[in-house]
């Protein structure tokens, strides 16, 4: 390797480089004219821009190349004004004679000719895979680095192209070109833009290659690049399964046709969206009722009740009701019209919110009664509440459960004045007294009341309400 005398040679993957360091026009010219290395006299004569010295070569120079060089240099045209378009004449001309030059000139001008015209003409008659690389890594022109690619046809140099190169369009025609399993796979999994991994994935076929993109990519395209490639069922449970976005999963899932692959996702899945991408595949009773009683997500878990009970014919829908999983038999009372069985519903089911779905219906007024007093669940009591028309019951709802939104429902609906004085004066709930107030008539107890009571908010809800009542003619 050389770096001296104004010259710079260096070795790369590709072959040697020859860099002209030297500034001073003459120093280039006695470089070009005398230098040992013929590749570095071609170098200076296209780095030379004096035209006086271009001239003393073209008619002076032992080397013929260099006489050529810097003929052609000559040739070219003074630069055009800033208003005029390129026009490169001069490069036309040369690229014309390139079919006919030996090949030792076609590769000087493929490294070191000023027009890219002439470089691609060089290019077509390129074979040697080194130089090939050199022009493809290292050319100003993308259209020359492409057109070397398209010709390449050594793997390691594509390789190294793919993965090195600083521009993007060369990583990506180079992928275009490996065949390698391996490397296009490491290309897929490791290289820093999401376009050269997206290029790499689209060279795959290996439905556990692709699948191992599918699951870890972090972008969204690449991921759905390479699962549209996965035509192995098992890869894309995998990838259903496994994939850290649920993206991948959800897309993988909507792909599986197999009811256990599909049941499975649905039970453990923590993304909804995937879950229900499941369930929405899912149609075999069975694995519908496994998830309705299973599954990881309470939101899963009552979408698989609410499918197996609205695919189920009437007479299978009555046996739901009996399902080990609460959410089937929420959805099975909704298509029941038996009275008895919502009635028995009610009062025995071990599940609240069975037996809240059941209160919600019309059913017997002696057994809303007994909810309303004894159910364990509030929300129970409190849903009986509402339809309870007998007011003892409303009335030692109201006095005594320890729930306070119970009591307080229970309250708005008690009309009997000694239960609402009591609850007016005894119940710790301010809310509770005031709603016990609204429904009083009695308006010395309301001046009590007004006078007494702890809340202040209660004392002039009941000063108001007396003075009210008193405004109201009385009847004789």
């Amino acid at each position: 390797m050389r770096n001296s005398g104004g010259v710079r040679v260096t070795r790369n993957a590709y072959g040697l480089r020859y860099e002209i360091t030297a500034r001073i026009a003459a120093d280039i010219a006695r470089i070009a004219a005398s230098d040992r290395d013929a590749n570095v006299r071609y170098a200076a004569a296209m780095a030379l821009t004096d035209r006086a010295l271009l001239e003393t070569l073209s008619r002076t120079a032992a080397d013929e190349a260099v006489r050529a060089i810097a003929l052609a240099r000559l040739s070219e045209p003074a630069r055009p004004r800033a208003e005029d378009p390129p026009v490169d004449m001069a490069g036309e001309a040369r690229a014309a004679m390139v079919p006919r030059l030996d090949m030792a000139r076609v590769a000087m001008l493929s490294r070191h000719d000023p027009s890219p015209v002439v470089r691609l003409a060089t290019v077509a008659r390129l074979e040697d895979q080194r130089l090939l690389a050199d022009v493809a890594a290292y050319d100003a022109a993308p259209p020359v680095r492409l057109a070397a690619i398209e010709k390449l046809t050594d793997a390691s140099a594509l390789t190294a192209l793919a993965s090195q190169s600083l521009v993007a369009s060369v990583r990506q025609a180079a992928i275009g070109k490996l065949t390698d399993r391996f490397v296009l796979l490491g290309i897929a999994l490791t290289a820093a833009e999401p376009t050269d991994r997206r290029a790499a994935t689209t060279r795959l076929t290996d439905s556990s290659d692709l699948m191992r993109v599918a699951v870890s990519d972090p972008d969204r395209a690449v991921r759905l690049t390479a699962l549209q490639r996965i035509t192995d069922a098992e890869a894309l449970a995998r990838v259903a399964r496994t994939a850290r976005h649920p993206d991948a999963r959800s897309y993988a899932t909507a792909r599986l046709a197999d009811p256990k692959a599909l049941e499975e996702i649905a039970r453990v899945e923590e993304d909804f969206d995937v879950a229900r991408t499941a369930l929405q595949r899912l149609t075999d009773p069975e694995a519908l009722a496994a998830v309705a009683e299973a599954a990881r997500l309470p939101a899963a878990r009552a979408l698989a009740a609410k499918i197996l009970v609205a695919s189920a014919d009437p007479a299978t829908a009555a046996t739901l009701l009996r399902s080990a999983a609460p959410d089937v038999r929420i959805f099975a009372l909704q298509r029941s019209s038996d009275a008895a069985v919502r009635t028995k519903t009610a009062e025995s089911d071990p599940d609240p919110r069975v037996r809240l779905a059941a209160v919600s219906g019309a059913i017997d007024q002696a057994v809303l009664s007994r909810i309303a007093l004894a159910d364990s669940d509030a929300a129970v009591r409190q849903a009986a509440v509402v339809h309870v028309r007998d007011q003892r019951v409303l009335a030692t709802v109201a006095e005594l459960d320890k729930i306070e939104p119970v009591r307080w429902q229970a309250t708005g609906l008690v009309r009997d004045q000694d239960a609402l004085k009591r609850i007016a004066r005894r119940d710790p709930i301010a809310g509770i007294r005031l709603t016990a107030v609204a429904w009083i008539t009695d308006e010395a107890f309301l001046a009590e009341i007004a006078s007494k009571d702890p809340s202040d908010v209660v004392r002039k809800y009941a000063a108001g309400r007396r003075e009210d009542l008193l405004r109201v003619p009385r009847a004789h």
